[in-house]
């Protein structure tokens, strides 16, 4: 009963119920509707009206009619264009280096990738490059043997079969 004093609503108990006594406006339009108001409008079953309008032209600028097929949005295109622009925007801030939390973590990746990269192919051996610098090496054929018959891997197995004296 208290709520219904507090917007202000007239109301008498009768038989044990509450009666409004007379129509009263609890929300304009526009305004926010608040806690208490929302729950006396749940309690009376009075819902909110949602009316749409359709829309059968446009004038632009007062020169240009725009017919109601060049009106209708698709949501999911529309979706798409938003996404792609924020990964366009994201792309963009990261080549920027555009200091943003977001941005930073992406940008120190990248910069500690190409970092490594950097050392690995100036052969600058440190305990970070020195896994890929070695793989590298064992990839790559050197010129001396190129021609030989023997690949750097039989070359370098048979070391080890022999330093281990299985031969």
């Amino acid at each position: 009963m208290s709520k219904f004093g507090k917007l202000k609503i007239p109301i008498k108990v009768q038989d044990g119920k509450i009666w409004i006594v007379k129509d009263t406006v609890v929300v304009k339009r526009g305004d926010k509707i608040n806690e208490d108001a929302a729950e006396i409008l749940k309690k009376l079953n009075i819902k909110p009206i949602f009316e749409t309008l359709k829309i059968k032209a446009a004038i632009l600028k007062g020169k240009y009619v725009i017919a109601v097929d060049n009106l209708k949005l698709d949501a999911g295109t529309y979706r798409s264009m938003i996404e792609d622009a924020v990964k366009y925007a994201f792309n963009l801030a990261v080549n920027t280096a555009y200091p943003t939390p977001e941005v930073l973590r992406v940008s120190i990746a990248k910069a500690h990738m190409e970092a490594l990269n950097l050392a690995v192919n100036a052969r600058y051996m440190t305990p970070e490059t020195a896994q890929y610098i070695l793989a590298k090496a064992w990839r790559k054929p050197t010129p001396l043997l190129s021609n030989s018959a023997e690949s750097p891997r039989t070359w370098a197995s048979g070391y080890s079969t022999t330093a281990a004296g299985k031969d």
